[in-house]
């Protein structure tokens, strides 16, 4: 993943050096072919910048640094230009993959800090639902399953996880329970802290807002519930109900940095409602149109001011939110997705690069796409195409720190790319 991430700086290296090219090697720069390609601006690391000394596409800086006090620079310069990268490669592989679930993965989380993934699962038929707790090794080589716990409920339930930002507790919704746990230092063991209801119908989603102080749920009974937990997680009370959806609340996220929630619903519409410092009062709301069908999935980029929202109309939508956060525009509609129903999108946490995974339960189709996006955010380019590596996707999440996507499809597998 970090040549997708780094390509646009070896693209970068070429074109604002062509014309020193063209001076330094005339004999050979002729042969060359410009690649029309957007500019973009990325901060890279240590390895990443390693990666541009020897690997980069004609990079006339690195020349004139590597060859300056030679002797006989043509001849080095030379050489140096004749290792071209190649773009056409593949630039993602499975790293890893975790079986052992039940039929269709339908959550996946990442711990903020701790080597910790989380997965659920769920089987239709039986109504049997897992969930694991995997460690991750330091190098993201290798998962260890560390818990699992298995569920039987009445009714057919999709189980939501999300981690605690900070802490080592889990928070995992059933039905209509929202339910607090805590894990041990070894990770392995998951002791129940605290379950708590307000909901009259199932939730669906659920989320931690970045300060770990505020818990949001959203139901398919048409409301949203911000909840505000005390540092010691004992008490937990619901302190603002929010309604406007005309049907149910599919999908639910905390804005990154602003006192923003972004919620997508049944009745094909997402809404952005800003809040007080404390939540308890709604300052603005926000609806979004455009979708023509279930609004499955939202998602914020962690440093620009995008959410990208994804749809059972088979189309994700990039939304480019206004400095003031009372306004958004759709600067972007994704529709190449092999014609099948959106089920998750996800930013990766730093790079201007966006996943989508789509499927249904019983159709043939499915697709798992990543996106690069302009920084204009006026269009964005498939930059890689997973899905036959893959069946239908159901959820999926970058790592917050890593060059990492999880993703978890209907074969009872979580596959790891990087």
């Amino acid at each position: 993943m970090e040549y997708i991430i780094t390509q646009p700086i070896y693209l970068w290296a070429f074109q604002t050096n062509r014309e020193q090219l063209r001076l330094l090697l005339p004999f050979r720069s002729e042969k060359l072919t410009i690649i029309p390609q957007q500019i973009y601006d990325i901060t890279i690391n240590k390895n990443q910048k390693i990666d541009l000394l020897f690997k980069s596409y004609l990079s006339v800086i690195l020349v004139k640094k590597l060859v300056g006090n030679i002797i006989y620079p043509r001849r080095h310069a030379l050489r140096i230009l004749s290792q071209q990268h190649d773009f056409t490669k593949r630039k993602i592989g499975c790293i890893a993959t975790l079986s052992g679930n039940s039929k269709y993965v339908c959550s996946i989380a990442f711990h903020q800090t701790m080597p910790l993934l989380a997965t659920s699962s769920f089987t239709k038929n039986t109504k049997i639902c897992r969930l694991k707790l995997w460690n991750i090794s330091l190098d993201y080589s290798s998962y260890t399953c560390v818990i699992t716990i298995k569920k039987n409920f009445s009714i057919l339930t999709i189980l939501s996880i999300v981690f605690h930002p900070t802490k080592l507790i889990l928070a995992i919704c059933y039905e209509k329970t929202i339910e607090l746990m805590q894990i041990s230092d070894d990770y392995k063991s998951l002791t129940s802290i605290i379950n708590f209801e307000g909901h009259n119908s199932k939730i669906q989603s659920i989320a931690f807002h970045t300060s770990g102080c505020f818990l949001a749920s959203a139901s398919s009974d048409k409301t949203i519930k911000l909840w505000s937990i005390s540092p010691d997680l004992i008490s937990i009370n619901c302190i603002n109900t929010l309604i406007g959806h005309c049907g149910g609340v599919r999908c639910i996220t905390f804005h990154p940095t602003a006192n923003l929630i972004a919620t997508g619903s049944n009745d094909n519409t997402t809404k952005l409602w800003s809040f007080s410092p404390d939540f308890s009062v709604e300052t603005s709301v926000i609806t979004l149109l455009g979708h023509t069908s279930n609004v499955t999935s939202v998602a914020f980029h962690q440093k620009e001011s995008l959410l990208a929202t994804g749809s059972d109309d088979k189309s994700v939508k990039l939304w480019q939110i206004s400095p003031d956060i009372f306004s958004a525009t759709c600067v972007v509609t994704l529709q190449n997705c092999s014609n099948t129903f959106i089920k998750s999108v996800a930013f990766h946490p730093t790079a201007l690069l966006l996943s989508t995974g789509s499927g249904s339960f019983n159709g043939p189709n499915f697709c798992l796409k990543l996106w690069r996006i302009s920084p204009e955010f006026n269009f964005a380019t498939c930059v890689e195409d997973l899905s036959e590596y893959s069946n239908a996707i159901f959820s999926m999440s970058f790592h917050p720190n890593k060059s990492i996507l999880a993703t978890g499809s209907s074969d009872r597998n979580i596959k790891l790319w990087k």
